[in-house]
């Protein structure tokens, strides 16, 4: 998650304004003509005036005048770019068009590899975007982020606006807070990149009015039915010549439109076509060489344009070019690039591992690794490289390839030498191996040691991790309970089941701390008389956890044993008898007098599915004995029925 811009410059320039005001009154007052006081007063009550609506706009968080936004930079962008009008100006013309002051719902819709993150980048740096947005905030989220991944990726979103990270478990009940943040805030872009469910969607959508969403997937089913809806697909001619030549001298017409309809006017092969070409320049081959030995390997099964609306023909054609890309690498540079595909997807990958991996692997050394990223990004194999990071990325079309050509043996011995390159740098190596002795900088690996451990084949070491207070008490620190509540699905152990359920219970209460350790304290303090946890909670209160104020006795406000979770109330009203289905499972909530109402899982504390056309209906509402529907009166003596 990337926040650009934000709003303290405004106040420190008023500030300075107000001082070099002050300082020429005094400059006035002293001079030996005597002081203009009419015109001293009028100076004075423009500047400090002008100083303070400034500053009460960063506050607000709304747009300051033309040319002094506060909104900076966004993530940069590597490779080469090429306009495509069309669809760049339908975007910000959703976004910004019509005179509006209330937020607009974009979603750009298109396949792997058509360019949906680029154009939202190059949408979120639009001068008309910016001056309408104070900021811009970007999250990117992925095929398996659901659950308390999701809550954990809402709370990042959060702490980038404000500065703060809440400590919600649930993702509906972090949607609701950043619905209530936006809220307060001014004209804010929020950029919602690869969605793959509606559910992802869903928890974008809450508050801030005057805020603009923009979200980037491949499936159109999961765009929202209010959102304006933007499908991008392959390049004109124009800009698929414009991107294949980019730094290319000499490459022939006649080729360049050969290969040009072997990728099917795709972004993201002809990027990698570019790559290539790009890379023959650079070493004085002949472009139209490498380029009729590339469509070559594309033509293997005949010389045909891709149709790109075949998800099967895209991968195939996305794996022959990354095949004609690679053979510009050296055999070893190869594998090591194939072995990138072991890492998170969408993650912003730490040079650092990379290293680390490749050194173990291959032998490289910090040097060789800085040299082969540095080629993989001129490849346009890597979407992302930033030697400021340092950190790369890689496209979910290239990775899924990779991973498939892989192999699932390999994977998890990949992962493993991953892991055991990273446990040897560690100060106290064990064993057993002392996972939370991690520097907290590598933040990439405290948010994604779980997922490594599995890919490995070590679910059960990382039960034991995680079911240690020495790991889950500085997670909870470092990240809060989302994150921590992410790393106990799954595991079974006594530890984390009853972690797990302390988390539901006290979640709410487990909001950032000042000092951030005190966190810790504050579930030590929630955990005091848990039976299940004595033995653990004891260990970690010894004199290697540091000085904690703790609790002597048990707290006054323990819930009883039966409490399952604690749901917000700011977003959504409770029946004052709540209406709960036969089995237990299902809880009726209404959100508002006017708006729909939604059933909510007890299990999990999100909705499950929303009564369309139920805001008429007169309370309360009749399920039937085994749950699968439920009846309500409606305004006029109806009733009506709803599947639940």
């Amino acid at each position: 998650m990337r926040r650009s811009g934000a709003g303290h410059a405004a106040a420190a320039a008023a500030s300075v304004i107000i001082g070099a005001a002050v300082g020429g009154l005094v400059n006035v007052l002293t001079s030996g003509s005597g002081p203009n006081w009419t015109l001293v007063a009028f100076v004075a009550v423009t500047v400090i005036g002008w100083a303070a609506i400034e500053a009460w706009r960063a506050t607000r968080g709304r747009p300051a005048r033309a040319g002094k936004r506060s909104a900076g930079p966004v993530p940069e962008m590597d490779g080469p770019l090429v306009a495509r009008p069309e669809q760049l100006n339908d975007i910000v013309g959703a976004l910004t068009g019509g005179g509006r002051r209330s937020g607009a719902l974009v979603a750009v819709v298109g396949g792997g590899g058509f360019g949906k993150t680029t154009l939202a980048r190059m949408a979120s740096q639009h001068p008309d975007v910016r001056r309408r947005f104070t900021d811009c905030v970007t999250v990117s989220l992925g095929q398996d982020v659901s659950g308390a991944a999701l809550a954990a990726k809402i709370n990042d979103v959060v702490e980038g606006i404000t500065g703060v990270r809440p400590g919600f478990t649930t993702a509906e009940q972090a949607a609701q807070h950043l619905g209530a943040e936006l809220d307060e805030r001014g004209p804010l872009l929020l950029v919602v990149d690869d969605v793959w469910t509606g559910e992802q969607a869903r928890h974008f959508l809450y508050g801030g009015q005057r805020c603009g969403r923009l979200i980037t997937t491949r499936l159109p089913d999961v765009v929202p039915v209010s959102a304006t809806t933007i499908e991008v697909g392959p390049m004109r001619p124009d800009e698929s010549h414009d991107l294949l030549a980019a730094g290319v001298p000499g490459l022939s017409p006649q080729v360049a439109q050969r290969l040009i309809d072997r990728t099917g006017h795709w972004p993201l092969l002809l990027a990698i076509s570019n790559g290539i070409l790009r890379q023959a320049a650079n070493r004085g081959d002949d472009p139209d060489v490498v380029a009729t030995r590339t469509i070559e390997m594309l033509d293997q099964d005949g010389p045909t344009a891709l149709d790109t609306v075949s998800e099967r023909r895209r991968q195939r054609a996305a794996g022959r070019t990354i095949d004609a890309s690679l053979t510009a690498l050296a055999a070893s540079d190869r594998e090591r690039f194939v072995e990138l595909c072991v890492f998170v997807e969408d993650a912003e990958i730490p040079a650092e591992l990379v290293a680390r991996l490749w050194r173990r692997t291959g032998g490289l050394s910090a040097e060789d690794s800085v040299r082969l990223c540095r080629l993989l990004a001129g490849l346009s194999l890597v979407a992302d490289y930033r030697e400021s990071g340092p950190t790369l990325q890689l496209h979910d079309v290239v990775r899924t390839y990779l991973r498939a050509r892989c192999g699932a043996d390999r994977l998890v011995d990949i992962n493993s030498t991953l892991l055991d390159a990273i446990a040897d740098s560690l100060e106290a190596p064990g064993p057993p191996i002392q996972w939370w002795t991690l520097p907290t900088a590598l933040t990439y690996l405290w948010r994604n040691l779980g997922y490594h451990m599995r890919a490995a084949g070590r679910s059960e070491q990382f039960a034991n991790v995680v079911s240690d207070p020495r790991w889950s008490m500085t997670k909870l620190r470092l990240f809060g309970a989302a994150a921590l509540s992410d790393d106990l699905t799954g595991v079974e152990t006594e530890v984390a089941t009853v972690l797990s359920r302390v988390l539901d219970q006290h979640g709410h209460l487990l909001a950032p701390t000042d000092p951030p350790d005190a966190v810790v304290s504050v579930l030590l303090g929630r955990l005091h008389s848990d039976p299940d946890l004595a033995d653990a909670v004891a260990a970690y209160k010894g004199p290697a956890a540091g000085h904690r104020l703790l609790p002597q006795w048990p707290p006054p406000d323990l819930p009883d044993p039966a409490l399952r979770r604690v749901l917000p109330a700011s977003r959504f009203m409770i029946e004052p008898n709540p209406v709960l289905s036969a089995d237990g499972t299902l809880l009726l909530a209404e959100r508002g007098n006017d708006e729909d109402v939604a059933l909510w899982s007890v299990d999990t504390g999100e909705p499950v599915v929303t009564l369309a056309g139920s805001a008429n209906a007169l309370w309360p509402a009749v399920f039937a004995v085994d749950g699968t529907w439920m009846a309500a009166e409606v305004e006029g003596s109806r009733m009506q029925l709803w599947d639940t």
